[in-house]
């Protein structure tokens, strides 16, 4: 076993630099070779160089690829701030669970009329927050809420202004 260990790092380094090799043999193969010509002084070394650099440049420019294009898409949205907002009125319905019944309660029932609502834990107890444009649908609750000794209020809904 040892012997294995021993003989394997070897061979594996062996086979890497193989492979590397025959990576950058065949990346390159696009160049053209100039190792193997003899130059016999530098004028033909000179005129090599212009060679390669010429072909280079004429396979530059004649290839049929578009300019670069950014990886970002550009989006232009235009807003229409200045125009008439309505205002539609709307509620929250507030209040204050002080056990796990009550919170049961208060679940089902709005479960049961289909409101989105908001739990908060507070010192207290839970803090409960629902939206509505139907203030009629937030009475009928708070009467519902008022046979499970919970107390609600209905406040009118202000938006908080952040700055």
């Amino acid at each position: 076993m040892q012997r294995i260990a021993y003989w394997s790092i070897p061979i594996i380094a062996i086979i890497v630099t193989v492979l590397v090799v025959l990576f950058l043999i065949q990346i390159n193969t696009d160049e053209p070779d100039v190792t193997h010509r003899m130059p016999s002084s530098n004028t033909v070394k000179s005129t090599a160089f212009q060679a390669t650099e010429s072909t280079w440049l004429e396979r530059f420019s004649q290839s049929e690829q578009e300019g670069f294009f950014y990886p970002v898409n550009e989006i232009f949205i235009a807003l229409e701030l200045h125009r008439h907002v309505v205002k539609e009125n709307a509620f929250t319905l507030s209040a204050l669970v002080k056990n796990q019944y009550q919170l049961f309660c208060l679940q089902e029932e709005l479960k049961q009329r289909g409101f989105r609502f908001f739990l908060k834990k507070v010192r207290e107890g839970t803090e409960l927050l629902v939206y509505s444009k139907d203030h009629n649908q937030l009475q009928s609750l708070v009467k519902a809420l008022k046979s499970y000794k919970i107390r609600a209020k209905i406040l009118p809904y202000k938006e908080v202004e952040n700055g």
